[in-house]
């Protein structure tokens, strides 16, 4: 609408111009002979206003913004400029028009040559521009339910924070991933007639057996409705608790909830499912203005039994204990706490390290720059980095007391080179609690007391809550928990310490218990489906990946192309994730790609790069671990891994230097071949790495050995 408009301002400009033509017949015909008259007579000086409205015109045809400023800069400009004229050549204002009368009345207001006004109406508009020109606006993230849009890509912007080489900043456009997100509106099932018929019939149930006493309140919500009962006196809460399943049977619902009593209330209450179910969609709550008031590590629970949105920071409770049965809603609440911290922070800003023995929830996170490495699913392996993650936070606690800081807070808030978040996600805990009991639980135990000063934070999650999975010691850590629905009353009490996550309805339903408060309360937790997960992975990784892989191999890879590999699966291969299954698929990962690279070795070496160096780790964080039992020997006063002579006669033979050769040829894993390479380097047998090239053989043998004897 607004270019036709500007080529409609474009075409009238061209005629007023013709029309103010000095020659005669007019050009712009009858009309045009009207429209000369007329600026002649109300204005003296005309040429300007042609210039105005094709100025204007070409602003408004134009697409790019600093175009846009220039010309409508300019617009103002000439439309001001035949004032400031006539103020300086009144010999040029005919004495008979309209603007003459205006000039005669400011100078007789003034007093004075109105000079500072006509300098103040020719420069202001050309201050005003140069000053938008300078000026950056700040973009304020205001949560909006939007139309859903389809979006091909999610554009990554990269900036340096400081110049004394902080890590790059990795900034994520976030209204477009909210716009993945479904958005479902929420109604009260019941009218107040309906709800008034059901009190009654609970009223009269318990009069059944007895128990006498009045419904003094209705709470009608999207999932339950509570009804407070008040007992006559002398009548035992215990008999009202008793009468759960009876009254599920009048009510004709699966379960009915028996809370005795209410807190701070001197009431019972009774909570009755409503028969029409209602799914909270997790973009509700991310959409809520709450929502990007809170903290980095706000987790959107869900909703309250009124329907109210409910946030919780998971740098207060420290530590998070989630159980569920199957089918409960535990490994969707899951997959949407890691939702919203990716909604809710940049990659530099939060890192995630994610524990999935299951090897099905988490896994498919794979390849989003918030991840430490790729996602554990060895047993081994998650035993190794929740020991490392020990380490990680002594490190921490060195660096705050060099700093004189006292937590993360203090120390983001002294330095420019921010220090990140990381949390620790396990989906099944039960599964390494059987196999590795007293390795698992001294690291668990350890985090959980000392890690939350060091920015380091638990979610632990398992679908057995059985003492021998929730120990007394893991108890006493995490006392902030959150359980779906369980199938037993035992179960219940090894959790939270009382009963009721038995009756709970699944799908989400949950109780919690928040920091500082022994008793649960009752939440509906938010649904995420798969394919807004699959969506929103799919917008981070492929821009990432396109990335950091030019980043590490220097090969530009067609987003078209990386978004088939994506499409195959074939992205965890190339991060390593399944690295045991990369040979027999790695033929075909280079036939896809065999136009980048000259032949199938430079491609392992760069497949090996990638695998190596694709997470972006923490300045202050090592995975030292993977050199445990490497034996050192001493050369030319420096240690270096004792396969070193070996390696370097097989380079100098081979007249090439790649740590995927020392891979194949002593049988030994990549990082460690990668190290031997850089040793060489420092020793002097190798040149400095070229990309995914070889590096070069700077020794004869005769040389090499003549260094390796001295």
């Amino acid at each position: 609408m607004k270019k036709n408009f500007g080529i409609f301002l474009l075409v009238v400009s061209v005629y007023i111009l013709i029309s103010l033509l000095p020659i005669k017949p007019n050009l712009g015909g009858n009309f045009g002979e009207i429209i000369k008259k007329f600026f002649l007579k109300e204005f003296g000086i005309i040429y300007s206003f042609s210039i105005t409205f094709f100025l204007l015109g070409l602003s408004l045809f134009l697409i790019n913004e600093k175009f846009k400023k220039l010309f409508f800069t300019l617009t103002l400009y000439f439309l001001l400029l035949p004032f400031g004229l006539f103020f300086i050549f009144e010999g040029l204002i005919e004495k008979n028009t309209k603007i003459f009368f205006f000039y005669k009345k400011i100078r007789e207001l003034f007093n004075v040559y109105p000079l500072f006004i006509i300098l103040f109406l020719l420069i202001s508009p050309f201050y005003m521009y140069l000053k938008n020109l300078k000026f950056k606006k700040k973009i304020k993230l205001e949560p909006k339910i939007k139309e859903q849009k389809k979006e091909k890509k999610i554009e990554i912007k990269e900036k340096e924070e400081n110049k004394e080489g902080s890590i790059k900043e990795i900034k994520i456009d976030k209204e477009k991933l909210l716009q993945i997100f479904k958005i479902e509106e929420i109604k009260t099932e019941l009218k107040k007639q309906e709800l008034e018929e059901e009190a009654k019939k609970i009223k009269e149930k318990l009069e059944e057996f007895g128990i006498k006493g009045e419904i003094k309140e209705i709470h009608p919500g999207p999932f339950i409705t509570l009804y407070e009962f008040e007992p006559e006196k002398g009548i035992q809460i215990k008999r009202i608790k008793n009468l759960s399943e009876d009254l599920a049977l009048r009510m004709k619902s699966s379960r009915v909830r028996v809370v005795t009593p209410l807190p701070d209330k001197g009431t019972v209450g009774i909570e009755v499912p409503n028969r029409k179910n209602i799914t909270l969609r997790i973009g509700n709550l991310l959409n809520s203005k709450n929502f990007f008031k809170t903290s980095l590590l706000t987790i959107p629970f869900g909703v309250t039994t009124d329907g109210n949105p409910y946030f919780a920071d998971l740098t207060k409770m420290p530590h998070l204990l989630i159980a569920g049965a199957t089918g409960s809603g535990k490994s969707v609440f899951i997959t949407s706490i890691i939702v919203s911290i990716i909604i809710k922070a940049n990659p530099n800003e939060v890192k995630l390290l994610l524990i999935d023995p299951k090897r099905v929830e988490l896994s498919r996170f794979e390849g989003i720059p918030y991840l430490l490495t790729n996602v554990i699913n060895d047993r081994k392996k998650a035993i190794d980095i929740l020991k490392l993650a020990t380490n990680w936070m002594e490190e921490r606690y060195k660096i705050f007391a060099k700093e004189g800081v006292r937590d993360i807070e203090s120390y983001n808030k002294k330095k420019k080179d921010k220090m990140a978040y990381i949390v620790i996600i396990v989906d099944e805990f039960a599964d390494l609690m059987l196999t590795e009991k007293n390795k698992i639980e001294y690291s668990i135990t350890r985090l959980a007391q000392m890690a939350r000063a060091v920015g380091i934070h638990l979610i632990i999650a398992t679908q057995r809550p059985s003492v021998d999975v929730i120990t007394g010691i893991v108890k006493a850590n995490f006392p902030v928990r959150a359980s779906f629905r369980l199938p037993t009353i035992t179960d219940s009490r090894t959790i939270l310490d009382v009963s009721g996550a038995e009756k709970l309805l699944g799908s989400g339903d949950m109780l919690f218990v928040p920091p500082g408060k022994g008793e649960p309360i009752r939440l509906h937790g938010p649904f995420v489906s798969d394919e807004e997960v699959e969506e929103l992975v799919k917008r981070i990784t492929i821009p990432y990946f396109t990335k950091r892989f030019k980043e590490i191999t220097g090969k530009k890879i067609s987003s078209e192309k990386i978004e088939i590999l994506y499409e195959k699966g074939l992205i965890p291969f190339i991060t390593g994730q399944r690295i045991e299954a990369i040979d027999e698929t790695k033929e075909h990962i280079f036939n896809l790609m065999k136009e980048y690279f000259s032949n199938i070795e430079e491609f392992e070496e760069s497949l090996n790069l990638v695998r190596e160096n694709y997470y972006e780790k923490l300045s202050e964080i090592t995975f030292e671990s993977e050199e445990e039992g490497i034996e050192l020997i001493d050369i030319e006063g420096k240690k270096v891994d004792s396969l070193i002579k070996e390696a370097a006669y097989i380079v100098v033979s081979s007249k090439k230097a790649s740590a995927t050769l020392l891979q194949r040829k002593l049988n030994i894993g990549f990082p460690r071949a990668a190290k031997i390479i850089d040793q060489l380097e420092e020793l002097g047998i190798v040149g400095p790495s070229e990309g995914s090239k070889p590096r070069k053989v700077l020794v004869s043998l005769e040389e090499l050995s003549k260094l390796l004897k001295s």
